[in-house]
């Protein structure tokens, strides 16, 4: 009779996930992946292992195997709107915007005032061009988030490089999109939400 991990000794994946977070929090990266791949051997459709996989990658720069592992958090579970959300920065940041739309698209049937639904409109509004609108959208998100605070100062950042490129479309010059560099950086701290008490959501 096959014996459980519990049974055996051994580290079981809600033990393993927690083992991560706590890795994550001290910057131990090595060991935070380690708990988290040996979790999925365990339970390869645990949607919020593969999410702290995901988000892992995407600190270290490794973008398509973040990508593989945030598409695979959403397949398993739906419900993971940080890591839609993540998933479609990972594409916006690397300049796909038909895939960053495509992936967001489901938190569009999240409330009007969920701070997720009001970030990736501003962002889109971003893509676009569309200054002002990303502007007021932005500072609409910030003003209500509280469910995901490590990304307000990113979407703040955005908001203020926005209004510049805005206040330059007075100028001769045309106005200036933010930088690819400026908008990845939203990829880093918004991972910190991970890493808390509660589990990902």
């Amino acid at each position: 009779m096959t014996q459980t991990p519990a049974a055996s000794g051994e580290l079981d994946a809600e033990e393993l996930l927690f083992l991560a977070l706590q890795a994550m929090q001290q910057d131990r990266d090595e060991e935070a992946i380690s708990c988290l791949k040996r979790g999925l051997v365990l339970e390869p459709d645990n949607g919020i292992l593969h999410h702290l996989l995901g988000a892992m990658y995407a600190q270290l720069g490794m973008i398509d195997r973040a990508v593989d592992e945030m598409t695979r958090a959403v397949t398993c579970a739906p419900e993971l709107h940080m890591a839609r959300f993540q998933l479609g920065l990972l594409y916006f940041t690397s300049a796909n915007l038909d895939a960053a739309d495509q992936a967001w698209e489901p938190l569009s049937a999240l409330p009007a005032d969920n701070p997720l639904f009001l970030f990736r409109a501003g962002l889109l509004h971003l893509a676009r061009d569309e200054f002002a609108q990303c502007v007021a959208t932005l500072r609409h998100g910030l003003e209500i988030n509280t469910e995901y605070p490590s990304l307000n100062e990113d979407m703040r950042m955005l908001a203020e490089k926005a209004e510049e490129a805005m206040d330059a479309a007075h100028d001769a010059a045309p106005p200036e999109r933010p930088a690819a560099e400026t908008r990845s950086h939203v990829l880093l701290s918004g991972y910190r939400d991970l890493s808390g008490n509660k589990k990902p959501n």
